[in-house]
């Protein structure tokens, strides 16, 4: 059992969407503390996060979410929190690739 934070540069497209989270292990969860988007440019873009389930069904947790230039959106955080089990994925991707970077803090249980 640990904390953890993970970052990632220049998240993809839809045609090439970034895994944001590590797949979760057999018998662990993940606990997701918080999940940070900037924006990196100076234009307004448009962020994607989904969950897909121990490679079953994506769900979004935000679509098409409007970020500003130069600024960020929390989309886990505060007094949420989400839990990935085994085989679960975090994945995000931006309405143009090179333009949004993601920050991932989470805990490891078991």
């Amino acid at each position: 059992m640990a904390f953890k934070s993970k970052t990632v540069a220049n998240i993809g497209t839809s045609g090439a969407k970034t895994t944001i989270s590590d797949t979760v292990a057999a018998s662990t969860t993940h606990i997701i503390m918080q999940l940070s988007i900037a924006n990196t440019v100076t234009a307004n873009r448009q962020i994607s996060v989904t969950v897909t389930k121990n490679g079953g069904s994506e769900t979004y947790l935000i679509e098409n979410a409007n970020v500003g230039e130069r600024s960020s959106m929390i989309v886990i955080g505060a007094d949420q929190r989400l839990v990935l089990e085994a085989g679960d994925i975090l994945q995000c991707w931006c309405s143009n690739s090179n333009s949004a970077d993601a920050v991932l803090s989470y805990y490891i249980g078991t």
